[in-house]
């Protein structure tokens, strides 16, 4: 009978020893689930993607839109200034505004090199100047010194009627030719005239600014 009660009791604990390796088995499959590790790797935190080596990058300034007028430092009286180009003949006549590159010198110039514009049609014909640097020049030889010294003292609006023998003095934005350095200079523009339809023929000599 002990024998028997033995086999009984036997059997009892392997059966319990069974059921608890079977719940501690299904905790652990539980814990190592594919699933649940797959689901803690997507909430990762996300990481910032490498710039692409093909994406060009540029230090550049871009342009600002603004149309507030260039100013520039001018030298103190007594300067010395290298000729650039002298006594260049340009015409601008009626119809599309017309976009000049005082630099090159150049009519119908690129948005970002020109320097003035020049309006015409039915009303006076005026010329707009992106520089602030603007003033009326005392007599066709006036000289860049000269120029500077006007335009610190007596400096005119930036758009101004253009009439016969007016001669005006400008500073630059300086972007001339592709080949050029970009170097801001002072420019002497002399009107030799207007005709009945409002085109006007100019003379432009520039210097370079002394820095």
């Amino acid at each position: 009978m002990w024998a028997f009660v033995a086999t009984v009791l036997s059997g009892v604990s392997l059966v319990v020893a069974v059921l608890a390796l079977e719940r501690t088995g299904s905790v652990s499959v539980q814990a190592a689930s594919p699933e649940q590790t797959r689901a803690g790797a997507g909430t990762a935190a996300p990481t910032t993607a490498a710039p692409d080596p093909a994406t060009p990058t540029s230090t550049e300034a871009e342009p600002t839109g603004t149309d507030e007028p260039l100013v520039t430092k001018l030298p103190s009286p007594g300067a010395s200034y290298a000729p650039v180009r002298e006594d260049v003949q340009m015409r601008l006549v009626t119809g599309d505004t017309r976009y000049v590159d005082l630099d090159q010198p150049l009519v119908n110039a690129e948005s970002a090199a020109y320097d003035l514009s020049f309006r015409a049609g039915f009303a006076q014909p005026t010329l707009r100047f992106k520089s602030a640097d603007v003033a009326v020049g005392k007599s066709p030889t006036v000289t860049p010194d000269e120029c500077a010294q006007e335009i610190q003292l007596s400096p005119v609006d930036a758009e101004v009627e253009v009439s016969q023998d007016l001669v005006l003095c400008a500073v630059t934005n300086g972007l001339g030719a592709v080949n050029e350095p970009a170097r801001t200079k002072m420019a002497r523009i002399v009107v030799n005239s207007v005709s009945k339809d409002n085109a006007v023929n100019l003379t432009v000599t520039t210097w370079e600014i002394p820095r």
